[in-house]
């Protein structure tokens, strides 16, 4: 009877190893998962408007070569060319890259691969592949930029954990786009945002999209805009009662002036994306944050919303 029980306790303990040992394999194993993303995750092009997509990398590991295959929407997007990025050629190393075939019609890129030749290794972040694209002349909507086949290998040639983050591009008319921050990123979190803008065209506007984070449901819930201390516009959020629950439609269209400078007020609520800077100029005019408060009565002053102003004739 003893002897049972000793055998039982004792493949008890093995089984319980075993677990274990699993457990912190897996767990080691994601830790260690090198990262490939398309980047930026999600851009907003005009119509007809070259820009780059690039595929960058985070390796967990040591690695010294990778692969990948990519999915676009052909009816809004031309793949133009694949040119190699800076990933495997840090430290001086000497590359071979294979851009791949582009194939419009399908939309897809296939095969693109790459590798460090001889003996060497990197692991820090880099883009391994740039592609340069254009945006359809007559169709609007938004692409998944999507990732497959894709293959990470180590200096002996094993594949190593990856994951992948996907992205989207989204082409717009010209005229519907009136003042555009670009994308933002992490931390997120909801609150108050205070600041100004100056728009750099005459512009006419009718609602404001806030960029959120992917995967989530990334929303503004009211915003007021206002011309020297006096309010010309003000809207609310109307629920995840449709498809267009990023953006709040203001009751009427208002006019905003090349060069003169508006104050906003902004309240987001789940997870908005921020442009983490005091300040943020580009073609669209200039924006300064003076001040967002978040949820937790926390005061910070490099937070900029992530928004757009449009007129969209309903």
């Amino acid at each position: 009877m003893r002897g049972r029980r000793y055998v039982l306790g004792l493949c008890t303990l093995v089984v319980g190893i075993i677990i274990i040992g699993n457990a912190l394999m897996q767990t080691r194993t994601q830790d260690e998962a090198t990262k490939v993303m398309v980047s930026p995750t999600s851009q907003t092009v005009m119509k007809g408007q070259n820009f780059t997509v690039n595929i960058s990398v985070v390796p967990g590991t040591e690695i010294a070569g990778m692969q990948f295959s990519l999915r676009f929407n052909s009816s809004l997007l031309k793949a133009n060319s694949v040119s190699e990025g800076e990933l495997f050629k840090q430290g001086g190393h000497i590359t071979f890259f294979n851009p791949g075939t582009i194939d419009n019609e399908e939309g897809i890129i296939s095969e693109v691969w790459g590798n460090i030749i001889r003996r060497g290794s990197v692991s820090t972040p880099g883009t391994f592949a740039i592609i340069n694209m254009t945006a359809s002349n007559s169709e609007t909507g938004i692409s998944h930029i999507s990732l497959f086949h894709v293959k990470v290998t180590d200096p002996e040639g094993n594949p190593v954990p990856i994951t992948i983050e996907n992205g989207t591009v989204e082409v717009h008319s010209e005229h519907e786009i009136c003042f555009d921050t670009g994308p933002g990123g992490y931390p997120s979190i909801m609150g108050t945002h205070f600041g100004n803008f100056t728009p750099f065209h005459n512009i006419t506007v009718n609602r404001i999209y806030t960029y959120a984070i992917p995967g989530t449901g990334g929303h503004s819930e009211h915003v007021i805009f206002y011309e020297n201390g006096r309010k010309i516009a003000e809207g609310n959020w109307s629920g995840y009662i449709h498809n267009d629950y990023h953006y709040i439609v203001f009751p009427a269209p208002f006019s905003l002036e090349a060069n003169k400078t508006y104050s906003y007020e902004i309240k987001t609520g789940s997870y908005p994306q921020i442009i983490h800077n005091k300040t943020l100029k580009n073609a669209c005019g200039e924006v300064i944050c003076d001040k967002f408060v978040d949820v937790n009565g926390i005061v910070h002053d490099d937070w900029i919303p992530a928004f757009r102003l449009e007129y969209h004739d309903e």
